[in-house]
C-alpha cells in the first residue's frame, strides 16, 4: 500500500504516522504561509494596476461628463444665437 499522503503549503508531505516521519518535513507554520501569499510581488502589481485602472476609468468618466456638459451649453448657445438671428432677420425685412 502507498503511504499516505497530505497537501502542505504547495507540495504533497508524508502524513505523520510516527516520530520519525515527523522529522520528514517541518511543516512551515500557517501565519508565515500566509504572510508570503499576501506578500507575492505579482499580487501586490496586479493590485496596483487595478487601482491605476479605477483611477483611469474615474478620469475618463469625467472628462465624459465635461464633454456632454460643454456640448450642451455650446447648443443652447447656438440656439439663442439664431433665435436673434432670426429676430433681426425679421425686423430688417420689415424695413425693406
Amino acid at each position: 500500500m502507498a503511504a499516505p499522503y497530505r497537501a502542505n503549503h504547495q507540495y504533497k508531505v508524508k502524513a505523520h504516522t510516527s516520530e520519525a516521519s515527523k522529522r520528514y518535513r517541518a511543516k512551515p507554520c500557517r501565519s508565515l504561509r500566509q504572510s508570503l501569499y499576501r506578500c507575492k510581488p505579482t499580487k501586490r502589481c496586479r493590485k496596483a494596476i487595478e487601482e491605476l485602472q479605477k483611477i483611469n476609468y474615474k478620469a475618463v468618466s469625467e472628462r465624459n461628463a465635461l464633454h456632454r456638459f460643454c456640448c450642451k451649453k455650446c447648443l443652447s448657445f447656438l440656439e439663442a444665437i439664431t433665435f436673434f438671428i432670426q429676430i433681426i432677420f425679421r425686423e430688417l425685412g420689415n424695413q425693406f
